[in-house]
């Protein structure tokens, strides 16, 4: 159950965040996935990579071993214009489309290009804008979601909204 301590919290989470991450940082489950992704994209000329792709290269790269997936890693994750729950403050793809991403790298700069930046909640059954990338930073708005969260049921806990 979705609940608006967990939303607040998610909101909290990611208004602290204004990087990308870089390579040193992932786990090593991670660093095979940005490379597999790199690789396709190379194979690709830059253009979009299909998850279906990135996980084949990925079982045959690494025969034996645990998918990114199992992993708790979701290529979602790893997108620029994509947050969730269990969101990773490591950025080096584009999400295009179901199942379609783009590989753009750390410290993307997209120039005076704005993205935005989607929040799915499942449960709500709504996609929500929280805010945009562009050049090299995270500008967060959640003012669409603040409005959303006011009818859902609190639970008891210290619960602060945040202000941009």
């Amino acid at each position: 159950m979705i609940t608006k301590t967990k939303i607040i919290m998610g909101i909290n989470r990611f208004q602290s965040r204004n990087g990308s991450g870089s390579y040193e940082n992932l786990n090593n489950t991670q660093k095979k996935l940005y490379d597999v992704t790199q690789k396709l994209s190379i194979r690709s000329g830059g253009l979009s990579i299909k998850r279906r792709d990135i996980k084949q290269m990925f079982r045959e790269t690494y025969p034996g071993e645990k998918g990114f997936e199992e992993s708790r890693n979701m290529l979602a994750d790893f997108c620029y214009n994509k947050v969730n729950f269990d969101d990773k403050p490591f950025k080096f793809l584009y999400w295009i489309g179901r199942g379609e991403y783009k590989f753009v790298d750390f410290l993307w700069n997209t120039g005076s290009q704005q993205i935005n930046v989607e929040w799915t909640m499942h449960e709500l059954g709504n996609t929500f804008k929280i805010g945009a990338y562009s050049g090299t930073e995270f500008h967060w708005d959640f003012i669409q979601l603040l409005r959303i969260i006011e009818d859902l049921r609190s639970e008891p806990a210290t619960e602060t909204i945040p202000v941009n």
